[in-house]
């Protein structure tokens, strides 16, 4: 079964080999059902239609040894999913589908549909319902009647304990949607978002979905929706929140200044949380790195970030500090506005002559800013005083 690796298995050996894997005896493909599990998704999209027959034969007695296989022990559902032979016979099914190129809506086509009913209703196909999870928006593009029957039902954790959380962590692995998906699972999604009982990768894609929502199909959620997500968010949620921002920031100096001035500060000022207990010294140092990345909209950035949404950094936050040095030849005036808000209190030694360098920087430019009384105050805090 380990003849082939990857597509560089001679067709005639792998066409022997499949043989009398077709013929093999159900114990002793018990034994070597993993494996074929794992070529049947190799070749899954090799195989032209005409093959089908040959290949179901390969494929429903690799099923039939599925329940078996007792999977790994990793704590990542998707990463259960990919190394179970269910999860490995999925991306089988779906090589097998796309390989047909179905038109939108066209529904699964009849040839194709066995594996994907199999999967969907087999009591020991949980990490194979993962895998679809994480085709979602393409298996909902071809056939939503099935899809909505088949896998989104089973997306809300009260009605589906015991698996909900599992599909939104494929899901998440790569979270794509189009409009009319996103109505489908609007309501479990927004409710999964609100939990704080997420594993951090399934809540990374969910929380970077949301940004990608509201920047590129906005009319799909109202203002209220998102409002409410947000507020929902734990101190982590938010920090993604952040960090989903930040990689939006791209381009020129001046693309970057418009990004942040008709995107990122509108969309702050709309949704980020007011409360001064949200905005932590976590979130200020994220929030920091964010107005960093505003290329030219740097003065603005730092305009508009007026408390609460900057808090004075805590003691292990000041490894970005380095990046302010790119604004200064241009805007020194507001890398000290920005100083001024951040350090508030005595900073730890070793971070001192990086602040000190940035203020000798900054009067560089602007000689008038050492009158400043901020700039007194933070020159102090350099020596200690």
């Amino acid at each position: 079964v380990s003849v082939r690796r990857e597509d560089k298995a001679a067709p005639d050996v792998e066409d022997d080999v499949l043989e009398v894997l077709s013929n093999a005896p159900d114990d002793l493909y018990a034994k070597v059902a993993t494996d074929v599990a794992g070529l049947l998704r190799a070749i899954g999209d090799a195989w032209d239609s005409e093959r089908e027959s040959e290949f179901r034969v390969l494929w429903e007695k690799s099923w039939n040894s599925a329940v078996s296989d007792i999977g790994s022990d990793n704590r990542d559902p998707v990463t259960r999913a990919v190394n179970h032979v269910s999860g490995k016979l999925a991306e089988a099914a779906i090589s097998r589908l796309s390989k047909r190129e179905p038109p939108s809506r066209s529904g699964i086509p009849s040839s194709v549909r066995f594996y994907f009913d199999t999967i969907a209703t087999s009591p020991d196909a949980h990490p194979g319902r993962v895998l679809l999870a994480t085709r979602l928006n393409f298996l909902f593009a071809v056939d939503p009647t099935w899809t909505e029957k088949a896998l989104i039902r089973r997306l809300d954790p009260p009605a589906n304990p015991s698996e909900a959380l599992d599909l939104w962590a494929g899901f998440a692995w790569s979270p794509r949607l189009w409009p009319n998906l996103l109505q489908a699972i609007k309501g479990s999604y927004l409710a999964v978002l609100a939990r704080d009982d997420l594993p951090s990768r399934t809540m990374r894609g969910l929380v970077d979905l949301l940004i990608a929502i509201c920047f590129g199909i906005p009319e799909e959620m109202t203002q209220r929706e998102v409002r409410a997500a947000v507020e929902g968010m734990s101190e982590e949620s938010l920090c993604v929140i952040l960090r989903s921002l930040q990689r939006r920031l791209t381009g020129t100096s001046s693309e970057r200044a418009q990004i942040w001035n008709d995107k990122v500060e509108p969309w702050l000022r709309d949704y980020w949380p007011r409360e001064g207990s949200r905005n932590s010294a976590v979130t200020s140092e994220h929030m920091m790195q964010l107005v960093f990345e505003s290329g030219g909209g740097f003065p603005e950035a730092v305009s508009f970030c007026t408390p609460p949404f900057l808090q004075p950094i805590g003691n292990h936050h000041w490894w970005g500090l380095v990046y302010l040095k790119k604004h200064i030849e241009k805007h020194p005036a507001a890398v000290l506005d920005l100083l001024s808000r951040v350090v508030q209190k005595e900073l730890p030694q070793n971070f001192r002559p990086d602040l000190r360098e940035i203020l000798e920087a900054v009067t560089g430019v602007q000689p008038e800013l050492r009158e400043d009384p901020r700039f007194r105050r933070l020159h102090r805090i350099t020596s200690g005083g």
